[in-house]
């Protein structure tokens, strides 16, 4: 496997209009990522290249986020914590049966990820989804129960997931809406 280079990247694109049968000279941009080997490789392609929005927008979100009060940065931190607690075989197994006993779907937990759009939102809905099953295992266990989710952290957990659907923020209205309950319910716990 090469390296991800511009030139690399550019051989690849290359390869790939030629097996399709794509003339460049009838391409007018490539839209993508906004990665300085990307954006390289289309400048040696000599093609307009074009920001992705969603892109832009996901990474718009998570430095809003990192930036944000502490009250966000502390439940994602939780949300961290959690998933690497039920990242170990046992805990994952009596995730399972609480899920059970509880009539929950058995999901697995999910980590985010900074290069996988929406991970954060699939990481938070699915700790939200998962919580009652979730505090039970760690209430049961003395060295875990430390990191359940306080009530505060839950109703952040709510409005950070409300703000990290990307159909409902692209609206500015939603959006603007959204990111002042968020801001409402961080400064209010000052």
């Amino acid at each position: 496997m090469k390296d991800h280079t511009g030139q690399n990247i550019a051989e690849c694109v290359t390869e790939v209009l030629e097996e399709w049968k794509v003339n460049p000279q009838n391409l007018v941009a490539a839209t993508t990522d906004n990665g300085s080997n990307v954006v390289s490789a289309f400048g040696i392609l000599e093609l307009l290249h074009i920001s992705c929005f969603g892109h832009n927008l996901d990474l718009g979100v998570k430095k809003a986020l990192t930036d944000t009060a502490r009250c966000v940065q502390r439940a994602l931190s939780r949300c961290h914590s959690v998933v690497s607690v039920f990242s170990r075989s046992w805990k994952t197994r009596d995730l399972k049966e609480k899920q059970r006993q509880l009539d929950l779907p058995q999901h697995k937990l999910r980590q985010d990820v900074s290069t996988h759009w929406g991970s954060t939102y699939q990481m938070v809905a699915r700790i939200l989804e998962q919580q009652q099953a979730i505090c039970a295992v760690l209430a049961d266990d003395r060295k875990t129960w430390n990191n359940m989710p306080t009530d505060e952290e839950i109703s952040t957990l709510e409005i950070v997931k409300e703000c990290l659907l990307f159909d409902r923020c692209i609206s500015s209205r939603k959006g603007s809406n959204c990111i002042l309950n968020l801001l409402h319910s961080c400064t209010s716990e000052n």
